[in-house]
């Protein structure tokens, strides 16, 4: 997994540091204080979950509605990886308001989604709760439902930290 640029790295540290308390990080409590509106849609087109759009000055994130809720926080949390990257200038401001900044030309994800998804996964799920929680034995479901976040997400951030996959609960 490549690694998350450096001023997103230190934005994450300073969310998780601010506010971060434990379980399931209140992703709309921080949209709200950098005046983002989050709102549920319908999204015809598959595979997309959620979109940042910027408007003037405001910033609205709109997510399906459809999805699962553990997944539609994850997507929240993802687009505030778009959005702390353009803040940084680390995308383009001409990406800003389309889905389609995340695909390339062969329709794959690419370097911004992953940077954004590695942002979420680390305000979402702090890297040292989940080691503490994976040292005293949870399995892969009791540490998704402590984040809040749908067992592929938490599986996902186990790898990305170099353990191996998590039994699923039964």
């Amino acid at each position: 997994m490549q690694a998350l640029a450096k001023p997103l790295q230190e934005e994450a540290e300073r969310i998780i540091l601010e506010l971060y308390a434990q379980g399931e990080f209140d992703v709309l409590a921080l949209c709200q204080q950098l005046n983002i509106k989050v709102f549920n849609v319908h999204c015809p087109k598959p595979h997309q979950g959620s979109k940042l759009t910027k408007h003037h000055k405001s910033w609205t994130i709109c997510v399906n509605g459809h999805e699962p809720r553990e997944h539609q926080r994850f997507l929240v949390a993802h687009e505030l990886g778009h959005f702390f990257s353009h803040q940084y200038g680390l995308e383009k401001e001409e990406n800003i308001n389309t889905y389609e900044c995340c695909i390339d030309e062969e329709g794959k994800h690419n370097h911004s989604h992953t940077q954004a998804s590695q942002f979420a996964a680390q305000i979402m799920m702090p890297e040292s709760t989940v080691r503490a929680l994976y040292q005293a034995g949870n399995n892969l479901g009791e540490m998704a439902r402590y984040f809040g976040v749908s067992e592929a997400a938490m599986s996902f951030r186990l790898i990305d930290l170099g353990y191996g996959i998590v039994e699923q609960t039964s």
